[in-house]
């Protein structure tokens, strides 16, 4: 893992609302799996980047409830209307400038493991030393 990775995970944990995108590459036959943030103008800037190149994409939350599924370059279903309207609101605002989405807060889900792993051992280990240190 990258420093860079390193960042957006934590811009991601810092956003508040933390999920799961899968998106299903057809020309490639595999997917993509990434952890991003929740928050509507991320989720349009994440749909601008991969909308179109995606045969499919499904966002869950951290539980694995879904919050969004989308198909063909078009949303399907969204976990709230209100979600859903934010969502296009932001991006009709991109493809009205006519932009790319410069920043998506994402990051591949096995670099997010691998982070979270080693924040875990590293807890571990500060616990492991408070307990000698208070014997």
């Amino acid at each position: 893992m990258n420093k860079g990775e390193e960042k957006k995970i934590h811009e991601i944990l810092e956003s508040g609302s933390i999920g799961y995108a899968y998106l299903f590459d057809a020309k490639a036959r595999k997917t993509l799996e990434k952890v991003v943030s929740l928050e509507p103008e991320n989720l349009a800037a994440l749909f601008r980047k991969y909308g179109t190149e995606m045969e499919w994409m499904s966002v869950t939350d951290m539980r694995d409830r879904m919050v969004l599924r989308a198909a063909s370059g078009k949303i399907s279903s969204c976990k709230d209307e209100e979600m859903r309207r934010e969502i296009e609101q932001h991006l009709t605002a991109l493809l009205s400038a006519g932009e790319k989405a410069t920043k998506v807060l994402e990051v591949d889900k096995k670099a997010a493991d691998q982070y979270f792993g080693e924040e875990d051992q590293a807890v571990a280990w500060a616990e492991y030393g408070m307990e000698i240190w208070l014997r």
